[in-house]
């Protein structure tokens, strides 16, 4: 089976209307306040239902968190390979660039159909 760009997403997640990402659906997208360190503690999880918040994963779906950093981007992408499922920070225009002094750090959440993730994929970087 090959494998593509589950959802490509150009706005706030709470800005898209239902059914926009066909095949993963985006739970959240909001900046972190950092920790004392200034960086975050996890960056690529899969989540339960635990989730403070957040709705619950629907039963044929699987729910994954990305923490990046970033500086102004208005959203995030996910796309999976046959080993890990990923996801990067996107500007509202393709190409644009910002240049900050100070990274900052973002979340993004996206629920995904089980059928289309790989069963030993892990969140982390698609090499």
């Amino acid at each position: 089976m090959p494998y593509k760009s589950v959802a490509v997403l150009a706005m706030d997640a709470a800005d898209v209307p239902p059914g926009a990402a066909d095949l993963a659906t985006p739970v959240a997208f909001e900046q972190l306040d950092a920790d004392e360190s200034g960086e975050p503690r996890v960056e690529s999880v899969e989540l339960d239902n635990g989730g403070a918040d957040l709705p619950p994963v629907a039963r044929d779906h699987r729910r994954f968190g990305f923490v990046r950093p970033g500086c102004d981007q208005a959203a995030a992408e996910v796309a999976m390979s046959p080993a890990a499922i990923d996801a990067w920070l996107v500007h509202d225009e393709p190409g644009s660039g910002s240049d900050c002094a100070v990274a900052v750090w973002f979340v993004a959440v996206f629920d995904v159909p089980t059928d289309l993730v790989p069963h030993d994929a892990v969140p982390g970087a698609i090499r």
